[in-house]
């Protein structure tokens, strides 16, 4: 065996496995066998949890004969069934396994020399924990230091140590997440180990949790919370305890916490982040992270109270629609002050139950750098029609598209496209010609690039079916171009046919996932098709709408939202 070269006693060495069982006979079958083959199992306990019939009568037959034992306390779910399995067993070394999980006795022994030789916790796969990777969070799973819980094997006196895993995780999902941290954060170690051929998880995740008794989804928001509230600052997920930091050095500190780390959701909160903190420091705003104010900028469903200490918590959020989510609704409660940028943000947070104070801060551009341009046209160059926003059903770049089609599809050459989009699926980013008077921009750039875009552009048109303030569509008007958008949501608060030409909108039926937004406003497609033909036909007769516009956007700065928010949240101090 390899493990024979450590200098260690056998029985040191000896694993209890726990399995914790659902619903998948043939699976289980596989782990068990696997198992009865390695001479490092000592002892194999089996939670009967949430089982049918048949791998009942498998496993009387199995315990009968000696070869396991089994705990039948019914649908305890995964922590509590790892608990139980612990508390039955004896061995030094834990292996905790899901039913559907195979570990080849070459694995275990690889896992064993591991703990031998300086790691805290070892297993073969990185933990997945949907709730924050998949809102962007993390950039990948694969960069993660986090172990899966099923795998995971550990002396039984470090499990104890560390805590074990949190029973506040209820039937378990990112109870793993949790336990790395914590490992980590004392000073523990981790260490992946390598597999073998033989291992494998042989059916899906959601199948094996899914029971009567267990709302996978639900799960996944309350302890997502959890692991917000914990691990998370400042755009990523971070194990260390807050070190201890010196008290504030003026009377108005704020500390930031919780930010959208870059590209992660949207262009829009992530710039808004950086540029407030920015703005707030030009208004005397000291950024320290003791201070008794915290700031966050993000979504409600990615945030949760800081559990590290009890301080006022400013959570600077927002919404592109009417009816919020309701892991948005549980973020937004948790905040002692909401801050929104625009009134319809409000309306609906109110609409929801949030009883806490809500205020309205508008958002701006960097008028330094979006300030108008020239965009008179003299019929050399192809007329642009210009659209800036992500690849998604919200921001009405299907509409654009279609109705830039069929009005000045192929082959016409006196007007253009200039799709400038991000989220684009299989495209290396560039600048590229999809046909001869239409381009696709994926490229990541800099904000004086993406002034320069809108310099080259003539109109602007923005069928958005809901923003929460509409960041691409202010800095088109601070640059002077001419725009084409609805009147709704956010957008309310600075566009009137005074300065922009509105689009009518219709109510259609709406989803973010399998969540019903029922009625959004759509802009009517026949509605963008004609705005776009009565621009190309008119445009230099409509160019003082575009100068108003501009107007219009140079009242949005960012100096005026930190001078707000800051009036807002040291208004005694500043009177």
């Amino acid at each position: 065996m390899a493990t024979s070269s450590l200098n260690v006693d056998v029985h040191e060495t000896l694993i209890a496995a726990v399995v914790v069982s659902y619903d998948l006979l043939n699976p289980l079958i596989r782990c068990i066998h696997s198992l009865a083959q390695s001479e490092l199992v000592n002892e194999i306990w089996v939670v009967e949890n949430g089982t049918d019939n048949q791998i009942t009568k498998f496993l009387s037959a199995i315990e009968d004969g000696g070869g396991c034992g089994v705990i039948r306390e019914g649908n305890l779910g995964w922590i509590q069934g790892v608990r139980a399995g612990v508390d039955a067993s004896e061995s030094p070394i834990l292996l905790l396994l899901n039913d559907d999980h195979v570990l080849t006795p070459e694995t275990l022994e690889r896992g064993i020399e591991m703990l031998f030789s300086g790691y805290t916790a070892v297993g073969p796969e990185v933990a997945k924990f949907y709730g924050v990777s998949g809102a962007g969070i993390v950039a990948s799973e694969d960069d993660w230091e986090f172990i899966s819980g099923s795998g995971l094997m550990i002396r039984r006196s470090d499990f104890e140590k560390y805590g074990r895993f949190g029973e506040e995780f209820g039937f378990g999902y990112g109870e793993d997440v949790d336990f790395s941290c914590k490992v980590l954060n004392q000073g523990g170690k981790l260490g992946f180990v390598r597999g073998s051929d033989g291992d494998g998880h042989i059916s899906t995740h959601n199948t094996v949790r899914a029971t009567k008794d267990f709302d996978l989804f639900n799960e996944i928001d309350c302890n997502s919370r959890l692991i917000l509230a914990r691990w998370y600052r400042m755009g990523q997920l971070d194990h260390r305890a807050p070190n201890a930091v010196s008290p504030p050095q003026q009377a108005m500190a704020v500390a930031p916490r919780v930010f959208v780390s870059d590209g992660a959701i949207g262009r829009g909160l992530t710039r808004y982040g950086s540029s407030l903190l920015s703005a707030l420091e030009g208004q005397g705003v000291e950024l320290n992270s003791g201070a008794d104010k915290a700031l966050s900028c993000t979504l409600g469903r990615i945030w949760a109270r800081d559990a590290w200490r009890d301080r006022e918590e400013w959570l600077f959020t927002m919404t592109e629609h009417d009816v919020l989510p309701p892991q948005e609704v549980r973020g937004a409660k948790e905040a002692d002050v909401l801050v929104v940028p625009s009134q319809h943000s409000k309306e609906v947070y109110k609409a929801h139950g949030i009883t806490s104070p809500i205020h309205v801060v508008p958002l701006g551009v960097d008028t330094s750098i979006f300030v108008p341009g020239d965009h008179r046209w003299m019929g050399i160059v192809p007329f642009r029609f210009l659209f800036v926003g992500a690849n998604t059903m919200r921001k009405g770049y299907d509409l654009v598209i279609s109705s830039f089609y069929s009005q000045f599809g192929p082959p016409r050459n006196d007007a253009e496209l200039y799709l400038k989009m991000s989220g684009v699926d299989g495209l290396e980013p560039g600048i590229h010609r999809i046909e001869d008077n239409v381009v696709l921009d994926n490229r990541d750039i800099t904000d004086e690039e993406m002034r320069d875009i809108y310099y080259s552009a003539h109109c602007f048109v923005f069928p958005s079916r809901g923003e929460g303030w509409g960041l691409t569509l202010l800095e088109a008007m601070a640059c002077g171009c001419l725009c084409i958008a609805p009147r709704i949501t956010g957008m309310k608060d600075y566009i009137n046919s005074d300065c922009a030409l509105i689009l009518e909108t219709t109510k259609t039926g709406a989803k973010i996932g399998q969540f019903d937004l029922g009625e959004v406003d759509t802009p009517v497609p026949r509605d963008v098709c004609e705005k776009m033909a009565i621009v190309f036909r008119r445009y230099h007769s409509l160019l003082p709408i575009a100068k108003k516009g501009a107007e219009v956007a140079r009242q949005f700065t960012w100096e005026r939202s930190a001078r707000d928010l800051t009036q807002l949240m040291f208004g005694g101090i500043l009177a």
